[in-house]
Parts: structure tokens; C-alpha cells; sequence
């Protein structure tokens, strides 16, 4: 079963392939993979499919291996097969898509099911679905020390809304500029 035509955006790739973003945006830089996109970098199924397969190899391989990898990858999943060869080195993309499934169907549950965007509710920040409760706070309140169990029962929450807040806030860049750190201020001798 061939993996559907996907574009995620570098924190959702490095998501489902278990990559760091870090790693994912070295790829691009490094020419390996292409970042489409005007303002946001969109990663294709494609380069999910190669991400996922040089994860635990990436650092030790040189970039002139990663970029043929790459293009065999892109080759054999353009072509609709199933193995993408350089030589006798083979990938078996079966494989691949399978360890990606689980992580995009999550994804696509975050975005159609746990989370929603109407400019009628606070003017359109993301909230967990069902409720005015900002998901971003939600990870904010996580980050800061509070446990899971203690915002679900705080807000009426469900383990599952806490997790999705959490999950949302990994994959979803904020928008804007990011807020100014406080300036310390020394008192004068």
C-alpha cells in the first residue's frame, strides 16, 4: 500500500519519522531533502518515507550515500514500488510506511478530532475540541511543572484532551514572534 501524498511541516515530520526537528531541517539545508513551501517548510511523502529510513543512520553516513538513498527512495515510491535499491543495499519501503502509519493517522486525529480553530471563539486560537480551553496553554501549564492528571481534573479534562494539547503544541510552530525574555534589572550600588 503505497503511503499517501502528505506535506507536513518540519515539526510534524519529525514527528512520525522520530527525528529530531533539528535533524529534519539538516537534511534540507544539506540539500537532501527538499523544504517546499513559502513561509512554512513542507516535507513530501517522500522524504517522510527516507527521513524514517536514515534516522538511526543519518550522522554516520556520508551526504553523498544520504542523497542517493534519498533519490532511490523518491524513485521507488514515485514508481509505486516496493523496494528502493542503491547496489545490493535495499530498503524495504513496506516496512517503512507500516512504522508511519500509527504516527500520521495520530496526527490526522490531532487535526480533525482534538483540535479546533474558529475565529468565533477566542479569536481563533486553537482549542482542545468542545471547549474554550486554549490547547497551547494547556502544554504551557505541563512545561511549567503542573502533571496531566492535575489539568484534567482542574479543567474537566480527559487524559486524552491533555496529551492532544501536549502533542499539538510539539508539532504546531507558534505563530508570530516569539515573546521578549523579561530584562533583568540590576539595582543601582
Amino acid at each position: 500500500m503505497p503511503l499517501a501524498r502528505h506535506a507536513l511541516t518540519v515539526p510534524e515530520a519529525a514527528f512520525v519519522t522520530q527525528s529530531s526537528v533539528r535533524g529534519v531541517n539538516s537534511e534540507i539545508d544539506a540539500g537532501i531533502v527538499a523544504g517546499h513551501g513559502q513561509t512554512v517548510r513542507e516535507i513530501g511523502s517522500a522524504d517522510l518515507l527516507y527521513l524514517a529510513a536514515v534516522r538511526d543512520l543519518r550522522v554516520d553516513l556520508a551526504p553523498a550515500l544520504r542523497q542517493r538513498l534519498r533519490d532511490a527512495i523518491v524513485a521507488a515510491h514515485e514508481a509505486q514500488g516496493n523496494t528502493a535499491r542503491i547496489g545490493h543495499l535495499s530498503v524495504a519501503l513496506d516496512a517503512v510506511e507500516a512504522e508511519l502509519a500509527d504516527r500520521l493517522r495520530i496526527l490526522h486525529q490531532l487535526r480533525d478530532e482534538a483540535i479546533e480553530q474558529n475565529t468565533e471563539v477566542l479569536g481563533g486560537e486553537p482549542v482542545l475540541r468542545g471547549t474554550r480551553i486554549p490547547a497551547r496553554h494547556v502544554a504551557d501549564m505541563v512545561r511549567q511543572g503542573t502533571s496531566p492528571e492535575t489539568l484534567a481534573e482542574e479543567f474537566d479534562l480527559t487524559p486524552d484532551q491533555v496529551s492532544a494539547a501536549i502533542l499539538f503544541d510539539r508539532v504546531s510552530p507558534r505563530q508570530g514572534r516569539p515573546p521578549r525574555k523579561a530584562r533583568r534589572v540590576v539595582p543601582a550600588p
